[in-house]
């Protein structure tokens, strides 16, 4: 989240760090988003977990795929097709998953809020 702070992805002010180094406010922030998901009531934790890693690994292959066609990745040699596949699997699994782990479709509404509205405001907001 440092990261994505220094980006301006996400407030700025996420991006300060401790005296030691760490990103303590980015660290708050995401055990208050954890503890409030681990309070809601109806939520399978697994499903959460699972839809979680799920959408780390999509963004992992955006990443492969928009690397690949900016000619960086000299020193990979992976198909730009296995991303493509990786993504397409994340995201079916991810819709299947996601559901399952509220009761309604509040979940997925947030989840996707947030791996997509976000990023498009934060590129509004850049420019």
């Amino acid at each position: 989240m440092m990261a994505m702070a220094r980006n301006g992805d996400v407030p700025v002010g996420l991006a300060a760090q401790a005296r030691g180094g760490a990103p303590a406010r980015a660290e708050a922030v995401v055990a208050v988003l954890a503890v409030g998901v681990a309070w809601t009531r109806g939520v399978s934790l697994i499903l959460v977990s699972v839809a979680s890693v799920l959408i780390y690994y999509a963004v992992a292959n955006v990443a492969a795929i928009a690397q690949h066609r900016a000619q960086r990745t000299a020193a990979l040699r992976v198909p730009i097709a296995v991303s493509g596949v990786g993504l397409v699997g994340c995201v079916v699994l991810g819709a299947v998953a996601l559901p399952s782990a509220a009761d309604g479709w509040v979940a997925p509404l947030v989840v996707v809020g947030a791996v997509f509205a976000w990023p498009a405001v934060a590129a509004l907001v850049r420019r």
